[in-house]
């Protein structure tokens, strides 16, 4: 079942953002973005993971990484 953002995406063509980076006094902050499924891992996900971390280490601004879930309660799980 696709939610709202996932709807929206398709019907925009857009490709939805799953991963937020930013960079605040020399650390890479790397937000895990899908609250709506408490931050459960999929393949897009894992995708966009592995750029922002790419991006990370290309970053000059960036000393160190953090990861965060933009969920209240984060998962590192896999759908079922």
């Amino acid at each position: 079942m696709a939610t709202e953002t996932q709807a929206a995406a398709a019907a925009t063509g857009a490709a939805e953002e799953f991963i937020q980076y930013e960079v605040r006094d020399k650390i890479a902050w790397i937000w895990l973005n899908r609250p709506e499924v408490k931050s459960c891992v999929n393949w897009g996900l894992l995708t966009q993971l592995g750029e922002a971390v790419d991006r990370a280490e290309r970053d000059p601004e960036a000393l160190a990484v953090c990861f965060r879930a933009a969920a209240a309660t984060p998962s590192a799980r896999a759908p079922t």
